[in-house]
């Protein structure tokens, strides 16, 4: 497993549309990828519990990636997010 730590960095936030695009950017790697941040962890292949994690512009999410194919699923999600810690 690997992981790492992004800042969101569109003004918007993680909206509705920004959680499918990550559903359906995840669907394409076999890995299983989850969003943790202080009051949750969300998998990446449910809009839903992405949502529900409330990341507005500016917010801190670690990214989780657990597979065959974590190096490439992990840099997808976190070029889509925003910047690198």
């Amino acid at each position: 497993m690997i992981r790492r730590h992004v800042t969101i960095v569109d003004p918007a936030g993680v909206h509705a549309r920004t959680a499918q695009e990550l559903v359906l950017l995840a669907k394409t790697f076999a890995s299983s990828l989850y969003l943790r941040r202080a009051g949750g962890t969300a998998t990446l292949r449910d809009p839903i519990s992405i949502l529900a994690l409330g990341l507005a512009c500016g917010a801190t999410v670690e990214i989780l990636a657990d597979g065959a194919d974590e190096q490439a699923a992990l840099a997808a999600i976190e070029a889509r997010l925003g910047s690198v810690h």
